[in-house]
């Protein structure tokens, strides 16, 4: 693999099952801040209904995420 080039992001769970979660770090990063439930989708249940619980819990969560959507990226400059 070149330097700086993607690499692909493995979720391990706690029994050592692995599934790939996303292409790089970046997207990994996206998909963590955009649905903070996602890993329960791996067991099957559907992320509209994990995003209302994790809302009522962290009601300043849109306003956040869509400051970090909007920060520039970091890392090396092309």
């Amino acid at each position: 693999m070149r330097p700086g080039a993607p690499r692909p992001v493995l979720y391990t769970d706690s029994e050592g099952r692995a599934s790939l979660i996303a292409e790089s770090l970046a997207e990994a990063l996206t998909l963590a801040i955009v649905l903070p439930s996602w890993h329960d989708g791996l067991a099957g249940i559907r992320p509209p209904a994990l995003n209302a619980d994790y809302l009522a819990d962290h009601p300043d969560h849109p306003a956040v995420r869509d400051r970090l959507i909007a920060a520039p990226t970091a890392g090396p400059q092309r």
